[in-house]
C-alpha cells in the first residue's frame, strides 16, 4: 500500500486520528494490516501520522512489529521500510480498501 502524495497534508490536533481505539483487539488479527501510528518529530512538538504494515506479534504478546511505509515529511527518525515496534494502544486507524 503506498499512499498517493496527494494525500499529504497538515491536519489539525483537534482532527487528527487518535490512538487507542483498538485495545483489546486480539494483536494476531493486524498481521498483514495497515496500521497508522505517529511518529513526535525529533525538531518540534509535531506528529507525523504514517502507515505501517505489521509483520508480527513480540514473543510475550506486549507489542508489534511492523515496516514504516510512508516517507515523512517531518524530522522523525524513522523512514521508509525501516522496522518499528510499537503496542496496540499506540493505533489510531487500520487501512480498509474503498
Amino acid at each position: 500500500m503506498r499512499e498517493s502524495a496527494a494525500n499529504i497534508g497538515i491536519v489539525c490536533p483537534t482532527h487528527a486520528s487518535k490512538p487507542g481505539g483498538y485495545v483489546g483487539r486480539d494483536p494476531k488479527t493486524f498481521i498483514g494490516e495497515f496500521v497508522k501510528i505517529s511518529f513526535k518529530c525529533r525538531t518540534s512538538d509535531q506528529l507525523e501520522h504514517m502507515w505501517v504494515e505489521v509483520k508480527e506479534v513480540l514473543g510475550d504478546g506486549s507489542g508489534l512489529r511492523g515496516l514504516v511505509n510512508n516517507d515523512p515529511v517531518l524530522d522523525v527518525g524513522v523512514k521508509d521500510g525501516d522496522v518499528v515496534i510499537f503496542t496496540i494502544p499506540q493505533i489510531e486507524d487500520v487501512y480498509k480498501e474503498r
